[in-house]
């Protein structure tokens, strides 16, 4: 192709990079894994420049919300998760047989690969030795140093291969030819792109400069110098060159003794990194052939890979479709489903669960159609316990036995074992181990007519099915359990609305007794104690009902709110017992406008009972109680939600108000003094809002500012 003078960056195609087959095929695993760790994850992702560089420019992208710039791969991976990760593993595996320069360019691939490596461990290795204070950011750096290589030569291969074809040529004669033919270098294209992923202005120069004349390093900044040294001694070659040693010594008085040992050291770490993924190095003893056939096994095991990644979201819809079909009902609808596609897709004729009870024992569960001619007498138990049956050890080992590894021959295995197997009915089964958050809860027994391939491929895609199996059996069960809960708690709640309602009758003429009692005993002060205590125990009783409301049916949402009904059902109960005894009257004042928010409904009843107490505790000889709500109060341009509560006390001295919300500040005494409001305070910020207070000619007034968070739908 010709490349015209316009801007090259704008013709990159950067999304197609390829990588290697075995990289890609070990990443695949490990998402699929439920027993790999986020550690394992890590490790085989930040071993491939490529997969690194989409996982990076992923986590930085506009798409997630972040403080600080990502420069590390496990704080990447964190962010993105491992959902996202497999897909950009299973999307570059794909794109693989796509690539014709993938199939063209097999030997660059390693060798990229290794040099790419080497330089990161090289470049984190320095960094802890010179005490660079991010040294997963120097590898990650030196992991993607030379990135603009390999996307040149994927856009622009025949350009490329001009360049290639010179020989005897110096990096610096190489940026040249590529300037010549390009207009551009790969030192460019890779820091364009560190700038484009947002990983800092003195990463994208480590790159940029990385080929640069030693004499211009000498004062750069601390990462760039890694990155150049990392690069210039993992070039091509077993043993450092004199300039590679000559810019050790310049930029870190490093001795050729001590960087020939942290080479050596290096070149037995990233050998066992390729022996760990399945990558054949040259190394003199292999032939070219046997290296090239290894590399075309690995080519068509990821290809089984991705197949089998299509199988299994294939079934994964399948038993959705079954779930959602199911309803409440019952799991049989599922398990026919899970029985149909394990059939279609895979070959087993028979499908029996067995579900981990609470006993610890694995109980068959449920009839499959194709398991309606048998005749059993009741559900299966097996007990799980460790060497007394091959069912036990598929789960509590976790691993997929099948009758290939007790020799096809029933007679040696348990009686629990035979009898299991007899009711399947198959010459051919296989346990599967069903997980759910990494937990055990059951196992999935398959039966054909004849023997098929159980290799690693066929296991990993065994258990993804059975794990899937397993989720879906959880919700549907969730469904039914919760159904029956919303129910029981609806009956309760209703129940407790009228013993509510019953008690404050009692307690208002409590009330009323009380008030002429009180005119009556004026000539008898002794007796006025005994009075307080009878209103204290109202109090109490008005507690008691408050907490009883607060048992509620379960919601939908959660984080629902609706601020006039709470203000509305506090006032109303205390009423009978908190306003009375204090003397208190009560006036409301609520914006019929202000619709349900989103926020912690608990949170708000708190501050809510904490502010109506306190303004009746700060008139103890009565006064008035306002209580007001407003929808959409503009403050700087934004939406908000006012409520306010005003008593008609004293108001709050001068030096308490300033810290009034600090614990220990308060007009009372007592254990916990002043805490209330502090408490307060805590929980209107968690729901993002602003609480204030001022005095006024009434008393004080408390405001409360929430942000406007309507619930819709």
């Amino acid at each position: 192709m010709s490349v015209s003078k316009a801007p090259v960056f704008a013709q990159l195609q950067i999304n197609k990079l390829p990588t290697l087959p075995h990289v890609l095929l070990e990443i695949l695993d490990a998402c699929q894994s439920d027993t790999a760790s986020f550690r394992q994850l890590s490790q085989l992702v930040s071993h491939d420049a490529v997969i690194t560089s989409k996982v990076v420019a992923m986590a930085n992208s506009a798409g997630y919300f972040r403080r600080q710039r990502i420069t590390g791969i496990d704080q990447a991976l964190l962010l993105i998760g491992t959902e996202r990760t497999k897909t950009i593993a299973i999307t570059a595996a794909v794109q693989q047989f796509f690539s014709k320069f993938n199939a063209a360019n097999p030997s660059y691939l390693k060798e990229f690969w290794l040099r790419s490596l080497t330089c990161a461990l090289l470049a984190k290795t320095l960094a802890t030795l010179t005490s660079y204070s991010q040294p997963d950011q120097a590898y990650l750096v030196g992991l993607l140093h030379n990135i603009g290589d390999l996307v040149l030569r994927c856009n622009f291969p025949d350009e490329y291969a001009k360049v290639d074809s010179a020989t005897n040529i110096t990096p610096a004669g190489r940026l040249s030819q590529e300037e010549s033919l390009l207009f551009t270098n790969h030192c460019e294209v890779g820091a364009w792109l560190l700038e484009r992923w947002e990983l800092g202005d003195f990463a994208a120069a480590a790159v940029r400069y990385h080929h640069e004349p030693l004499s211009l390093l000498v004062d750069a900044q601390h990462l760039v110098k890694l990155v150049y040294l990392a690069s210039q001694l993992s070039g091509p070659g077993q043993q450092p060159d004199t300039l590679s040693l000559s810019a050790a010594e310049e930029l870190f008085n490093l001795t050729p003794e001590l960087v020939t040992e942290l080479l050596q050291r290096l070149e037995t770490e990233t050998e066992e990194i390729a022996l760990g993924l399945g990558i054949v190095l040259p190394d003199g003893k292999s032939q070219e052939a046997e290296i090239q056939q290894e590399d075309a096994r690995k080519q068509v095991a990821l290809a089984e890979q991705i197949r089998n990644i299509s199988l299994g979201h294939t079934a994964s819809e399948h038993l959705r479709q079954a779930r959602n079909s199911a309803g409440e009902e019952n799991i049989l609808e599922l398990l026919r489903a899970a029985e149909e596609t394990i059939f279609m897709l895979f070959g087993y004729a028979r499908l029996q669960v067995y579900q981990l009870d609470e006993e610890q024992s694995l109980q068959q569960i449920g009839m499959t159609v194709l398991e309606a001619d048998t005749t059993s007498d009741e559900p299966l138990q097996i007990s799980l316990q460790a060497g007394q049956s091959q069912f036990a050890a598929a789960l509590l080992d976790n691993r997929i036995i099948s009758s290939v590894d007790w020799g096809g021959s029933e007679d040696a295995l348990p009686i629990v074992d035979r009898l299991a197997l007899k009711r399947i009915n198959c010459p051919f089964v296989v346990l599967v181990p069903m997980r759910l958050r990494k937990k055990n809860v059951g196992l999935m027994v398959l039966g054909a007519a004849n023997q098929t391939d159980l290799g690693r491929s066929a296991k990993n895609l065994l258990r993804l099915f059975a794990n899937d199996l397993a989720k879906n059996m959880a919700r549907i069960e969730r469904t039914v359990s919760r159904n029956t809960l919303d129910w029981d708690a609806e009956q309760l709640q209703a129940q407790l609305r009228e013993i509510v309602h019953e008690a404050n009758n009692p307690l208002a003429i409590i009330r009323n007794y009380l008030e002429l009692l009180t005119a009556k005993l004026d000539d008898q002060p002794g007796l006025l104690p005994d009075i307080e205590i009878i209103k204290e125990e109202i109090d109490r009783v008005g507690s008691i009902l408050l907490r009883l409301r607060e048992v509620k049916q379960q919601e939908t949402a959660a984080d629902q709110m609706n601020i006039n009904q709470e203000i509305t059902d506090l006032t109303n109960l205390f009423e009978a017992s908190l306003f009375a005894t204090h003397n208190t009257a009560c006036q409301l004042d609520l914006d019929d406008r202000l619709p349900p928010q989103r926020g912690q409904r608990s949170y708000l009843r708190q501050v809510l009972i904490n502010l109506l107490k306190n303004a009746v505790e700060a008139m103890p000889e009565g006064g008035e109680l306002h209580v007001s709500t407003r929808h959409k109060v503009n403050l700087n341009g934004r939406p908000y939600v006012e409520i306010t509560v005003q008593d008609s006390g004293p108001g709050i001295p001068e030096e308490i108000l300033t810290q009034l919300f600090e614990a220990g500040q308060s007009t009372k005494a007592g254990p916990h003094e002043g805490l209330g409001l502090s408490i307060t305070k805590n929980l209107i910020q968690e729901l993002k809002g602003s609480i204030s207070c001022r005095n006024t000619r009434q008393g004080a007034l408390f405001q409360i500012l929430l942000p406007e968070r309507a619930v819709t739908g």
